[in-house]
């Protein structure tokens, strides 16, 4: 017979994973988001969510994805570049995608997360938006 309170407690074990693990993304975002404030005098944020600059997206080809990271101002909140689509598991934990160039760059710890995102912040796509921003 099927022990379902076992596969319950199961879930229960793996709800508590993806919380943890949204809270270690929320906390390697959080440092992005400091750095990228303190690059441009505070002039910019790291937003995470919706956003649409019909531009970039057509540059990078993202439009199917409805999160992007976006280096946004934090005077006009419509005023930003996207720098990457961003894909969560529908859990809320890992795996997360960044996509970007063309690529899709599944990140499934938190070493991976930052390694990526370290690459992402090298490009010459977010140069230009810290650049944008800086003056």
């Amino acid at each position: 017979m099927t022990d379902f309170l076992r596969h319950i407690q199961e879930g229960v074990a793996t709800a508590n994973t993806a919380e943890a693990e949204r809270a270690e993304i929320r906390g390697i975002l959080d440092q992005l988001d400091l750095a990228i404030r303190s690059a441009t005098f505070g002039n910019a944020e790291l937003y995470v969510g919706e956003f649409r600059n019909k531009e970039d997206e057509k540059t990078m080809n993202i439009s199917d994805l409805p999160q992007r990271l976006v280096i946004r101002s934090t005077k006009n909140e419509k005023e930003g570049r996207i720098i990457a689509g961003w894909d969560v598991d529908i859990d809320g934990g890992y795996s997360v995608s960044l996509v970007y160039n063309f690529m899709r760059i599944p990140c499934g710890t938190a070493f991976q997360l930052t390694e990526e995102l370290s690459v992402l912040m090298e490009s010459a796509r977010v140069g230009r938006a810290i650049q944008q921003f800086s003056v």
